[in-house]
């Protein structure tokens, strides 16, 4: 078990991250090169958000924040059944003591008072960047040190190929010591059908802190 106080490196996250078959029903896949370090995305380098004080919660849907964080690593999980292949991704994110809280302070007071907003990435984002809808708190389990779940609308844009699509996405940020693990999942191209957040998945990522 690491020490929560302690900023982990980008080899301690891996060795964090679920292995390829530890998962029975699941397949694991490792997102982007074991071998090649995650670029670390400044803060000042994100796109500019409308309104302005949604940006906390368009940053948690993108597994990022206000804070700089020293390391990043990121899997994704899809069941191997023929019921349901819905795919989640989660992202582990390392921060100092110090800021890692402040991830979830500022999403707890952007999340009510976004209740009704229709957030936009402008400047920075790529013109086919979605917009993300309607955040809105779900119960937030007892989970880690901190955690915080939310749902809302992903707005694709229209294209010359397809009209615009919306999909329910859900989000849950779980705090272990200073390491911060994003969980997004989302409805599949089928409009209308909900996300879930699969507890298997949340449960076994989150015991490997314990291990």
């Amino acid at each position: 078990m690491l020490s929560g106080s302690k900023v982990l490196s980008r080899q301690e996250l891996n060795r964090l991250l679920l292995g390829e078959h530890e998962l029975a029903g699941y397949d694991i896949g490792y997102i982007g090169d074991r071998n090649t370090p995650a670029p670390v995305v400044a803060p000042s380098s994100l796109p500019r958000v409308t309104p302005a004080d949604c940006r906390s919660v368009y940053e948690g849907t993108e597994g990022l924040s206000a804070y700089p964080y020293s390391a990043t690593v990121a899997e994704s999980a899809e069941p191997t059944g023929p019921q349901d292949h819905q795919r989640v991704t989660f992202t582990l994110l390392s921060y100092t003591p110090a800021t890692a809280p402040k991830v979830f302070t500022d999403l707890r007071a952007a999340l009510p008072a976004c209740a009704s907003s229709t957030i936009h990435p402008s400047a920075g984002g790529t013109s086919d960047s979605p917009d993300f809808a309607h955040p809105r708190n779900v119960s937030s389990p007892h989970l880690g040190d901190d955690a915080i779940s939310f749902r809302l609308t992903e707005v694709l844009p229209k294209s010359e190929f397809s009209a615009s699509i919306s999909l329910d996405m859900r989000v849950l940020l779980v705090r272990e010591g200073s390491t911060v693990v994003v969980f997004t999942a989302e409805s599949d191209s089928d409009p209308g059908k909900p996300a879930t957040m699969p507890n298997a998945v949340v449960t076994a990522q989150l015991a490997k802190f314990r291990h």
